[in-house]
């Protein structure tokens, strides 16, 4: 499996034709494309997007078949740079959803605080305190369209406590 270093590591080589001659032999190419492959479909398999990945998978496997046949060698270097673009796409968005996980955690965690001491608390920290909540369910809510915005793959219902986000 490659790490997002890596894959911008080959996305450079592999961009610049001087290198790509250079650096990357067939033998090269075919163990990047294998380790991309499992890449993708880890990254892929944890955002649940289990039948896109198929249909990726289904296409590389074609794709594969035609360029041997042809030995189309642009064509296989244009394929490899758009499957290492959309793992770094991958790698972003799955950054992206546990940072959205983590400020849901901290909201919840300070929503249960406030219920518990609501009547303890003097009205301006009850007021402070309901702010706080409000800018923090709105930042979240921020962060879940931009991810629907900037990855199409992942624009979906957004389901949390059995409620659409």
């Amino acid at each position: 499996m490659l790490g997002l270093k890596e894959v911008n590591h080959y996305y450079l080589l592999m961009k610049e034709e001087s290198l790509r001659e250079n650096n990357i032999d067939e033998v090269q190419y075919s163990a990047i494309m294998k380790k991309l492959l499992a890449t993708l479909k880890n990254l892929m398999f944890s955002l649940m997007l289990h039948p896109e990945f198929e249909m990726i998978k289904e296409a590389f496997k074609l794709k594969e078949k035609q360029s041997k046949k042809q030995a189309d060698k642009a064509e296989r270097i244009e394929f490899a740079l758009k499957s290492l673009l959309r793992c770094r796409n991958m790698f972003e968005a799955k950054h992206e959803v546990a940072k959205i996980l983590f400020a849901m955690r901290k909201r919840e965690a300070l929503l249960n605080e406030f219920e518990a001491e609501l009547f303890a608390l003097s009205p301006q920290d009850a007021k402070d305190t309901y702010y706080t909540l409000l800018k923090l369910g709105f930042r979240i809510w921020n962060q879940v369209e931009r991810l629907r915005v900037d990855n199409p793959l992942l624009n979906r219902p957004f389901i949390v406590n059995g409620a659409n986000v």
